[in-house]
């Protein structure tokens, strides 16, 4: 009987540790599944972050044109417009 219960104990625990391993098989698949999930996420990231300098680029550059573009602009305030004679009846000259 001592010999009986000594392979009931061994089997049961033989069970036992197929749960374990079985139950670890999973975790280590979902585990495997986030880490695929993660690379995608950080690889889309990446790409997006890239995309993000380009275009900061060309809006400094498009600025840069802007500032260059004003800079030539410049207003003569020694210019009037023509006022109307007194006499006119005309609104603009």
């Amino acid at each position: 009987i001592e010999v009986t219960e000594k392979i009931q104990l061994v089997a049961e625990a033989q069970q036992n540790i197929d749960e374990q391993v079985e139950n670890q098989n999973q975790q280590l698949g979902i585990l495997k599944q986030t880490q695929s999930d993660l690379q995608e996420i950080i690889e889309e990231s990446h790409n997006k972050s890239e995309t993000s300098a380009l275009v900061a680029g060309q809006l400094a550059k498009v600025a840069n044109n802007v500032t260059d573009l004003l800079q030539r602009f410049s207003l003569d305030a020694n210019l009037k417009a023509e006022t109307k004679q007194q006499d006119e009846k005309r609104s603009h000259p």
